[in-house]
């Protein structure tokens, strides 16, 4: 071997060596070369989590080895171009989850609010003996069901024990334990405070009111109508009246009569937190301080027929009569609601307070984020709204416990529908010819009405 052939061979080596340790550095930083545009890119990362946790991935439906197929807690899959992908996470016995995912440069998409629902669910049956017409899930495994008579019965122990039928034929209003509840009679027009847990205590609040009110008023009674009859939030022997001659609090024990308004309003709509009272009349929206006693003018809009507060205490919703729903902080009372929608029927805070599920009279079902939100890589501005589907005929929807899912009722179909609104957008049937449903977000648990009888589905 020459002394020539030796030099040659060297920088040969050289070059070769500085070529593969060059590419060794840029590989390990994340740098590849995408055969497709014939240039070199720097990769990024997809994050999964799933629940159940053994499911079997793939991306452009070529399955991902992920710890001998098993995804645990999550798994990261590095090194991907930056580009559209198409993911699938698949189980037996569960329909597939599918996704368009855009992998960036450097960035890690995240992907953890995935949720496999099984291709069949059982339901257990709930012998009532009676027939079931309707029902209404009440806090701490407490429930009321309507028959085929009309009559209301109260159930408590979640549906098993306890069955005792109720005074009023239309619910009402319930307190936060689910023991002492509000019912009406149309027929005598009579409102019933109802204890079913202490021997079916039933107080007649119109008796009550006409008795406190010629006592104390000292005026005729003949043309005061009570319209609405609610439970003091915090005040378990107090009762909210709305009449035709102003709102009013009755003391249960002291037997005594206040007026809470400093003018005749009747209250078209209410809602309560904390010590504020918020109703609006024909033209104005209201609040006034339970313990304080004070009333202040919050804005004047007009018609509103429905009023709900966020669970965080944080927005106001005010819905009117032509389908315009405004938002505002309850708290900041120097500023004017917001109009955020138009031609809405109804719509849902989510359990987290930081998105509103609203929908129309054609079954658009929307989603709006109050402020700016992110989970992962799902990221909405302040202000958004998300287009997720069209039901043809939308009866109910409720918030997953999760914030990142609801379940629609279709029909006579419950749907379980993400809001991640990256295409597509995964919908799946849990429940067939279902006339009415309940979620209870805090056990997981539906309780639904097939035909003339419940059932309890665990999801």
């Amino acid at each position: 071997m020459t002394k020539k052939f030796r030099r040659r061979l060297f920088y040969l080596l050289l070059i070769i060596f500085l070529i593969t340790g060059v590419g060794a550095v840029f590989y390990s930083r994340g740098w590849r070369l995408n055969l497709e545009k014939f240039t070199i890119e720097k990769t990024g990362a997809i994050y999964i989590q799933a629940k159940p946790k053994e499911v079997q991935l793939e991306i452009e439906n070529k399955p991902i080895k992920t710890q001998g197929g098993i995804l645990q807690k999550g798994f990261l899959i590095d090194g991907l171009i930056p580009k559209i992908y198409s993911i699938t996470i698949k189980k037996e016995g569960y329909f597939s989850w599918q996704k368009e995912v855009k992998v960036e440069p450097d960035l890690v998409t995240e992907l953890t609010q995935i949720i496999l629902i099984p291709k069949e669910i059982s339901s257990t049956p709930i012998d009532l003996q009676k027939p079931v017409k309707d029902f209404w899930l009440l806090p701490n495994r407490k429930t009321v069901i309507r028959d085929n008579e009309g009559s209301l019965y109260y159930v408590d122990d979640y549906l098993k024990t306890n069955v005792q039928k109720l005074k009023g034929v239309d619910l009402i209003h319930w307190d936060n334990d689910g023991k002492k509840i509000i019912t009406y009679d149309p027929q005598s027009n009579n409102f019933y405070l109802e204890d079913p847990t202490a021997s079916q205590t039933v107080l007649n609040i119109n008796v009550l009111f006409k008795n406190i009110w010629q006592r104390e008023i000292n005026q005729s009674f003949s043309k005061v109508k009570i319209q609405g009859v609610i439970l003091h939030p915090y005040r378990s022997n107090n009762l909210l009246l709305n009449t035709n001659q102003g709102i009013y609090i009755i003391d249960i024990d002291q037997l005594s009569l206040k007026n809470l308004t400093e003018e005749k309003l009747l209250g078209k709509a209410y809602a309560f937190d904390f010590s504020n009272f918020y109703f609006a009349d024909e033209e104005k929206l209201w609040v006034f301080n339970l313990i304080l006693k004070s009333q202040k003018l919050l804005a004047e809009i007009p018609l509103v027929s429905k009023i709900v507060i966020s669970n965080s205490h944080k927005y106001l919703a005010l819905l009117q009569e032509n389908g315009n729903l405004y938002l505002m902080r309850p708290f900041e009372f120097e500023k004017s609601p917001q109009k955020i929608a138009e031609g809405i029927k109804d719509f849902l805070f989510s359990p987290d307070s930081k998105k509103i599920a609203l929908w129309d009279q054609e079954g658009d079902l929307n989603i709006y984020f109050p402020e700016k939100y992110y989970y992962g890589s799902f990221k909405k501005e302040k202000g958004a709204l998300v287009n997720l589907t069209n039901f043809s005929d939308f009866k109910k929807v409720a918030w997953y416990s999760d914030s990142s899912h609801l379940i629609v009722q279709n029909n006579q179909t419950i749907y379980f529908l993400e809001i991640d609104d990256r295409p597509p957008i995964n919908k799946f049937p849990l429940a067939n010819s279902i006339k009415n449903f309940f979620y209870d977000s805090g056990l997981g648990e539906f309780l639904l009405l097939k035909d003339k009888d419940l059932s309890r589905l665990i999801l």
